[in-house]
This record gives C-alpha cells, structure tokens and sequence, in this order.
C-alpha cells in the first residue's frame, strides 16, 4: 500500500491532460498493471500508448483492467527490459511511476532513464515518482546532470 496512489495518479493524469494535445503518444516505462493507463486513457481515448514491463503475467493482468475499463486507446504491450526496447523520439511523455526503486543503482537506473529520454520527442514531458530513501540532494543533482543534460 502506498498513501496517496490513487491521488498521484489523478494529479498525473490531470497535469498530462493540460500539457499533451488531443492526439499524443506516451510510454510508461514499468507499466505493471496498467493503472497509469487506466488513469490518463480515461481523460483522451485518442492517445497511444507504449506500455513496457518485464512481467508476462502484469501486462496480462493490465490488458485485462484496461479491457474491463472500457478503455479503447491504442496500445502496444512490450514485455523486456526498457533497454531492450529501440523507442527513439517517438513520445510525447513518458511516466514511470514506482519502479525506479526495483532496480540496482550500478549503473541500471541510469541506463533505465537514459533510455526514456532517448525515446522522448524534444520538448516532450516525463514524470516520475517512486520510494526513496533520502540521501542529500547530490544524489538527485547527479541524475539529473547524467541523464537530461
């Protein structure tokens, strides 16, 4: 259980709603069970999604939530590791909500969000949030400063 899930997925589907246009393109990088999908499809039926995850079984359990949502949006399932995946400035946005802290800092975060910038178009949008633990700014200005610069 995380307080405010439901909450942050509100505020992300709103924020999305006012900055993406009509038709838009979004990856969400650790989709899970699809709930970033259900929460923003619901705002615009005409964005495309590319969800990724390394789970066969969560991308199931999504198609299946999204179906039973009556969500129509057109949407790509990719089961691997993002750095598996040859997305190049093909989206508008890109979410990756709670996943960052599944994955080992020896080199893996950095690559996971190398590689969502990389499928980013220019001036495109990315939103993040995920379990910390707090280890001084430095930390949060290095990955800033490796990824986006």
């Amino acid at each position: 259980m995380i307080p405010g899930y439901e909450l942050l997925q509100d505020l992300t589907a709103a924020k999305l709603k006012t900055l993406l246009p009509e038709r838009a393109s979004l990856l969400i990088a650790g989709s899970g069970t699809g709930m970033e999908i259900r929460s923003t499809a619901k705002s615009n039926n005409q964005w495309r999604y590319s969800a990724v995850d390394l789970s066969p079984e969560m991308l199931g359990f999504a198609k299946e939530q999204i179906s039973n949502d009556g969500l129509n949006n057109d949407i790509d399932y990719f089961v691997g590791d993002m750095k598996e995946q040859t997305f190049t400035n093909t989206n508008d946005a890109a979410l990756s909500l709670f996943v960052l802290h599944f994955i080992p800092d020896d080199g893996s975060k950095l690559a996971f969000l190398k590689k969502i910038r990389s499928s980013l178009k220019d001036h495109s949008y990315f939103i993040s949030a995920d379990l910390t633990e707090d280890r001084g700014q430095s930390s949060l200005n290095a990955y800033h400063t490796k990824c986006w610069s």
